[in-house]
């Protein structure tokens, strides 16, 4: 069935998707042939697209990952790119890889970013700068990239995508607190599905920010659709070995395969039955649509970074179609009060981290208050 959905995939992705539909109509983009677009998590999957895609279309671009030997091998595919390799679970990584995307849009400016890059790890781990690694390499580490971009290049001319997911809807906390106060879960056990929800809630929180903060040109969030050839799976496979090697199983029982899938899936089937009661995640459910190829996800993403039409405020995107989140993003609406604490937060943490954004609260234009945060890290 699946291989189905892709074959018919990828008959109809050049036909009537939705970047043919933009480039068929003949006005001008959000971002303007020949200038620069960076990609993030670039060297497989829907990234790895996006790129290709960018370059074909005319874009020069700049694919980012940390594995330089897939980097050279994404940049067959995209003529006129350039290849920059840093690490986005190192802070320290992430500040010397923006300055170089820096120098090589220079003398030009980057006008495109997509935040792509993503994983789902299973079991806990932490990274040098003190992060739970997914909520780094998902969310704190693209915020960095983009506020050190964002600060090179002039604001009103960038159009930004974040990568969301309908997974955003599995997080049922009414607030963000439980993983702001604790950024490295040292005081309760890690939910590896309440983690990665989270960190797409923050991806569409982010578009919200990167429009009232920083002020670009547009910023939208993305639920990319079902892939099934993207590597955010990659940590699974390591969950299955950490089963293996580190509980106790003198019969042998938990090495049969059947076991390790169904360890590695409760999570995720209680995750699920929990989303299917709410008709708000349903409805979400029922957007995300059928499975898709990379390509025809790359393509979706490319249309809303540069359709001059679309809200450029921060909207979620299904399908390439406007879709309302889940409602803990509605409740937002009112005075982006969520927004602003993850701003606040984040602005804290990697000041404390010694990585200071280039913005400040002072930038936002509605009349919402924040006080000072200690650090939660400390």
């Amino acid at each position: 069935a699946k291989n189905r959905f892709l074959r018919f995939d990828r008959l109809i992705k050049n036909d009537n998707d939705a970047l043919s539909q933009l480039l068929q109509r003949k006005e001008k983009l959000m971002i303007e042939k020949d200038e620069w677009v960076c990609v993030t998590g670039a060297t497989s999957g829907i990234g790895l697209e996006v790129g290709a895609e960018l370059a074909k279309i005319g874009y020069r671009v700049v694919l980012c990952g940390r594995d330089m030997s897939k980097l050279k091998k994404a940049q067959e595919n995209a003529p006129r790119s350039e290849i920059v390799c840093f690490d986005l679970e190192s802070l320290e990584s992430i500040a010397a890889g923006a300055a170089q995307i820096v120098d090589i849009c220079s003398p030009a400016q980057l006008k495109g970013l997509v935040l792509n890059a993503g994983a789902w790890p299973i079991l806990l781990d932490e990274t040098e700068d003190g992060l739970e690694l997914g909520l780094q390499a998902n969310y704190v580490g693209q915020a960095l990239l983009a506020d050190r971009l964002i600060s090179a290049s002039e604001p009103k001319n960038m159009s930004i995508v974040t990568l969301s997911s309908i997974a955003h809807a599995g997080y049922l906390n009414k607030d963000l607190e439980p993983i702001l106060q604790d950024p490295a879960w040292r005081n309760r056990e890690f939910d590896p599905n309440e983690s990665y929800a989270a960190v797409k809630l923050m991806a569409i929180f982010y578009a919200r920010i990167l429009a009232s903060f920083y002020k670009i040109k547009a910023a939208r969030a993305v639920h990319p659709g079902l892939v099934p050839s993207t590597e955010l799976f990659r940590a699974f496979p390591d969950a299955a070995t950490f089963i293996q090697t580190n509980i106790p199983d003198p019969l042998g029982l938990l090495s049969t395969p059947l076991y390790q899938a169904q360890s590695l899936s409760s999570a995720a089937q209680k995750w699920a039955t929990n989303a299917l009661e709410s008709p708000q995640i349903s409805n979400l459910l029922d957007a995300a649509g059928p499975l898709k190829s990379s390509n025809r996800a790359a393509r979706e993403i490319i249309a809303i970074l540069l359709d001059p039409a679309l809200p450029k405020d921060g909207p979620f995107f299904c399908d390439a179609q406007i879709t309302d989140p889940a409602p803990i993003v509605l409740n937002d609406d009112a005075d982006f009060s969520l927004s602003n604490r993850l701003f606040q937060w984040t602005a804290s943490l990697l000041d404390d981290c010694g990585f200071p954004l280039t913005v400040t609260m002072k930038n936002h234009n509605t009349t919402s208050s924040v006080e000072p945060l200690e650090s939660s890290l400390s």
